[in-house]
């Protein structure tokens, strides 16, 4: 199964699946805006370390901005991939609704239709025994009638 097919997930359940991406997009965006505000921060040391001529600091400074700036890349490629399963997972749960609404749950029906009609068709059962029972007194008069 694909991490997109919502086959096999009853409607209630698809929509708390997509909610989670949905969740765990929110939460990678909210990750890039905080490791956004830590690189400024890195930079705006950096260029004080610079103007300072602090040269160890400087070296710091830039490491990590290497690091944050890394790890920015990989978020925003995770936010990505992330946009990109919520927007095939809330198509596939429109379908879903659609496809729920129309679709028919064949024991379910049968079970009703049992129950309306009797199980096994009683009532077609006991016609065809009254049916044959009629038949065979109809026989019974005519052999009497011959034997007479």
């Amino acid at each position: 199964m694909r991490e997109t097919d919502l086959n096999g997930f009853d409607y209630k359940s698809a929509k708390e699946y997509v909610l989670l991406y949905i969740t765990a997009l929110k939460k990678t965006d909210k990750s890039i805006l905080n490791t956004t505000e830590e690189l400024k921060k890195w930079e705006n040391r950096a260029r004080l370390a610079e103007a300072n001529n602090k040269f160890n600091l400087i070296e710091i400074a830039d490491k990590k901005i290497r690091e944050i700036k890394d790890r920015l890349l990989s978020l925003k490629a995770e936010r990505d991939e992330l946009k990109y399963k919520v927007d095939t997972l809330k198509q596939n749960l429109k379908r879903s609704k659609l496809d729920s609404q129309y679709s028919v749950d064949a024991d379910k029906l049968l079970a009703e239709f049992q129950m309306l009609i009797g199980e096994e068709n009683t009532t077609l059962n006991e016609l065809k025994k009254l049916e044959t029972e009629n038949e065979l007194d109809t026989l019974k008069e005519k052999l009497h009638k011959k034997s007479n």
